[in-house]
């Protein structure tokens, strides 16, 4: 409903009568026709998988004459969800879907652009480091730096560069909660403000990462999930980014196999619309959330 919908009726013939969630469910063909004349259906979403009886079929192709618009699930659930719905889709989809040939220029131009903006940056990132690696010294013992190896495109590892934002005492490397102990106060404040990225520039200029792109995870997570998580390893089709389309969606997801099912859309949608227009847009939204303070 908040995307301008009210689900008038859902139809399966391999279903019983019932409601689902409130939403009336029907299984005859003659039912279907029924609930067709008394709903003023504008919209309908069909799923790929669900076989139809002639008598079905016969009344969905009535409703042409009437006006009535159809949409597969997954081309509506990514065009007002902008995500992919992982549990839909197929090897196929990849084939119809993706073209990273037919993104050459866009690459090219895409790499101008990180060169650009990554030397344009220099001067501003470093007056602010001498001040950062001050304040992270004197909150807690440790190097200034962390660095860690990260899975970067086509599977190859790389080693990624942030301001050491947590302690190191007793600290396990084990992946970031929810208002996790081992972050420091001024941590904190990096990380919503996401200064502790900072040093990824110099991984921009080495040509390992990109601004936008799906975030680069560690080989040991991304291992284990990949045997969970259908089409993982396809997010990394592109260079990972110091932001991406997961980070501006407004939710935070964690690297638990939950978690990763829900970012892993946003990234397959990512990669699947690449476009300058796309890169501004999570840009933009990037720059709102490091001011709002909205980071994590």
């Amino acid at each position: 409903p908040q995307l301008g919908y009210t689900v008038a009726f859902m139809y399966s013939e391999d279903d019983t009568p019932q409601e689902r969630n409130d939403i009336v469910v029907h299984t005859r063909p003659d039912f279907l026709r029924m609930a067709f004349e008394q709903a003023s259906v504008m919209t309908v979403v069909m799923a790929d998988h669900v076989a139809l009886s002639i008598e079905a079929r016969r009344v969905l192709f009535d409703q042409v004459e009437r006006g009535v618009r159809f949409e597969r699930l997954q081309n509506f659930y990514e065009m007002y969800m902008r995500r992919v719905p992982l549990g839909v889709i197929s090897e196929a989809w990849f084939l119809e879907n993706i073209d990273l040939r037919g993104k050459n220029f866009y690459l090219v131009i895409k790499r101008c652009i990180d060169l650009l903006l990554a030397l344009i940056s220099l001067p501003v990132i470093l007056p602010l480091l001498p001040f950062l690696a001050v304040a992270i010294k004197l909150e807690s013992k440790g190097p200034i730096l962390f660095s860690q190896v990260r899975l970067g495109q086509r599977n190859k590892p790389f080693t990624i560069y942030k301001f050491r934002t947590m302690r190191t005492e007793q600290n396990d490397h084990a992946p970031t909660g929810i208002s996790d102990s081992r972050i420091t106060r001024f941590g904190s404040f990096m990380r919503k403000t996401r200064l502790d990225e900072l040093p990824q520039v110099f991984n921009i200029l080495q040509g390992s990462m990109s601004f936008v792109g799906p975030r680069p995870e560690r080989p040991e997570l991304a291992k284990d999930l990949a045997v969970v998580i259908p089409f993982y390893k396809q997010r990394h089709l592109v260079k990972p980014g110091i932001t991406g389309w997961d980070q501006v969606s407004g939710e935070y997801h964690s690297p638990s196999a939950e978690d990763t099912y829900k970012k892993l859309q946003y990234d397959l949608y990512y990669v699947k619309n690449l476009s300058i227009f796309l890169d501004l847009s999570i840009f933009f939204k990037t720059i709102m959330t490091v001011f709002s303070r909205q980071g994590r």
